[in-house]
């Protein structure tokens, strides 16, 4: 019988590899079509018909074949931090309710898309008029297949278990109260005549509870916002919502540009642009004082222009950067510390992955945010250069200089640090020019990183597919993320909670900038506990219609909240930022990388201030280039 499990397991894992595959061929294939229409639109006004309309229904059918390779390799996005303080036993106990919940989320999700397709199926593309139906054929198979990969799941862990006879009974007691749910449907509609707004409340703590109960956050935005939809409006309306929403949330252009700069970003960390790009810099100034860490912080910076991943940003530089400082006896601490907030940098110099997400979940163009993030990026370089010069003449010992490289191997080395110009000017320049979208930027950023990889020869057939399945897990959890938060932001308009807090804080707190400090306040608490991305998509619909209530220019709400959440992932008690680098450094204590990071914290704090109450230093570049 075991022997048979494990056969199953093979399977599956095949099979979800084979979807990522398929999945990441998909959006190869979307990046060449891409290509083709912004240079056929632009040099032979010959654009590509219904490029949008492929585009669209491509992304949707890669995402949802990726959600199966990303559940299968358990990359959902959890909040942990009070279940893993917890005593074994009653981790396993949550382990198993947590599992159910994911279990009869799926089972859920498949079963009410194959019913609901159709009512909610109907339609066709704009230009090409391809039916949408078939479409929701493949998000329901890939929630299906997701479900095959929870129960195997399960299963492993009840036999890994020593205590799989408690967990039995929890699984199973879990499990006989959401069948009861499904089938008895109780309070249905019970809230119809009642606070709306109370009832939206209710939902968000319920999605807080099972949040913290390590449900993956998807999933618990998919919870609090489908049983606050059935109290409040009767279950069909519920499950019609499942049905839909998960299309609704993904069918954009704009959520197009994820997929390129995702890819793209893998495709950069496995063709060592990174590396020779700092190890050129170091070259050229690390025998000034705190000449490497500098190189870390303009690496980044560099880095940033092809990756938008601060925790990729972090786990790259690492490995790279503490070889040389340990050769040169720089204090691991401070050394971590700058490579912690140097990941920072990768998520403001465009293409940022919190500018896409925030762009397209508040419904504002990406390319403005890209074009947004320009200053502010440089500054914050300057701002952080500037700490380790103090840092360098306050304590020598830190961060010693380097002998002086000969100017023959500086200027060998500089061509190998010029790739990353190049994709940064052929992303950014290609938008401020108007040359192409955000979506064509990521296409070519896909196409110059291949090109160039080929040319150095460091980029071979297993180095692109390895990015590839890297680019499946990373997809499948935003993809996720975003089927959730549909369903979640559905509830929130639904119970008007924008609306209420919206003119509670418009009639109560004196001034935007009041509002941004609260904003600020509330974000960092959260961000200690979540990740960036899925912190935007939850707080972003809630906070963004107050912000544009009480007249706060969008992009410089939008470069604000992208500070103050990546700030989170550096600050304890989580600090996710952090974990990860701890993760890669085991004999570094984590006490005493948070302890090198607090400078960063700090003049990363004042920077975030600085953004909030100075907004021409996000909006001037933008008002020039659409000025233009």
């Amino acid at each position: 019988m075991d022997k048979n499990k494990t056969r199953i397991k093979e399977i599956y894992d095949r099979a979800s590899l084979l979807c990522a595959d398929a999945g990441m061929l998909l959006i190869v294939i979307v990046c060449v079509l891409t290509v083709r229409h912004a240079v056929g639109r632009y040099f032979f006004s010959a654009p590509f018909t219904g490029n949008i309309d492929i585009t669209c229904l491509a992304i949707i059918a890669a995402i949802f074949l990726c959600i199966i390779y990303a559940v299968n390799q358990d990359a959902h996005v959890s909040v942990g931090l009070f279940v893993d303080m917890a005593p074994k036993k009653a981790q396993t106990a949550v382990y198993m309710i947590v599992s159910v919940f994911v279990l009869v989320f799926f089972v859920t999700a498949s079963i009410e898309t194959f019913v609901n397709i159709p009512s909610v199926g109907i339609g066709e593309t704009t230009a090409l008029k391809i039916p949408k139906y078939p479409f929701y054929y493949i998000i329901a198979i890939g929630f299906l297949l997701s479900c095959a990969g929870a129960a195997i799941d399960i299963y492993r862990k009840l036999k890994e278990d020593a205590g799989i006879r408690a967990a039995a009974v929890v699984f199973a007691a879990a499990a006989a109260v959401c069948i009861g749910v499904m089938l008895v449907r109780p309070f249905d509609g019970w809230g119809r005549n009642g606070d709306a707004f109370l009832t939206g409340i209710a939902g968000i703590i319920i999605f807080a509870v099972l949040m913290f109960l390590k449900l993956p956050v998807a999933i618990a935005m998919s919870v609090g916002g489908f049983f606050t939809l059935g109290v409040l409006m009767g279950w069909d309306v519920s499950f019609n919502v499942i049905a839909s929403a998960p299309f609704a949330s993904l069918y954009s252009y704009t959520w197009s540009t994820v997929p390129m700069f995702v890819l793209m970003g893998y495709l950069a960390k496995n063709t060592q642009l990174a590396e020779d790009f700092y190890l050129g810099l170091r070259r050229w100034i690390g025998h000034l004082p705190g000449g490497m860490l500098h190189g870390v912080i303009i690496g980044n910076a560099a880095f940033g222009a092809c990756s938008g991943d601060s925790i990729g940003a972090a786990v790259t530089f690492s490995s790279i950067t503490l070889p040389e400082t340990r050769k040169y006896r720089y204090d691991d601490a401070l050394t971590l510390g700058c490579i912690a907030g140097g990941s920072v940098l990768s998520c403001v110099i465009p293409p940022s992955m919190p500018f896409i997400i925030y762009g397209a979940t508040t419904q504002n163009s990406v390319g403005q945010m890209f074009i947004a993030g320009i200053i502010p990026g440089i500054l914050l370089v300057l701002f952080y250069m500037a700490l380790i010069s103090v840092i360098s003449h306050m304590r020598p010992e830190a961060a010693p200089r380097s002998e002086k490289c000969p100017r023959k191997e500086c200027l060998k080395a500089t061509p190998a640090m010029l790739y990353l110009v190049v994709v940064f000017l052929v992303i950014i320049g290609g938008i401020y020019a108007g040359i192409f979208s955000p979506t064509e930027a990521g296409a070519f950023g896909v196409t110059a990183i291949v090109v160039i990889g080929l040319i150095r020869r460091k980029l071979t057939l297993k180095g692109f597919i390895l990015s590839c399945r890297e680019s499946a897990a990373t997809l499948g959890m935003i993809g996720l993320l975003l089927a959730g938060s549909g369903i979640f932001q559905r509830m929130i308009v639904v119970t008007g909670v924008t609306t209420r807090l919206s003119g509670f804080l418009t009639n109560n707190i004196a001034s935007p900038a009041a509002f941004l400090l609260l904003t600020g306040l509330i974000m960092l608490i959260l961000g200690c506990f979540i990740d960036a991305l899925p912190l935007l998509i939850i707080t972003a619909p809630i906070l963004y219609p107050i912000s544009q209530t009480l007249g706060i220019d969008p992009i410089q709400f939008g470069v604000f909240m992208t500070l103050v959440v990546m700030c989170g992932t550096l600050t304890p008690p989580v600090g996710i930022t952090v974990y990860a680098l701890a993760g890669q450094v085991k004999d570094v204590p984590m006490s005493r990388i948070f302890r090198g990071v607090m400078p960063f914290i700090a003049v990363l704090a004042a920077f975030t201030l600085l953004i909030a109450f100075v907004p021409w230093l996000t909006t001037a570049l933008v008002g020039l280039m659409f000025a233009s």
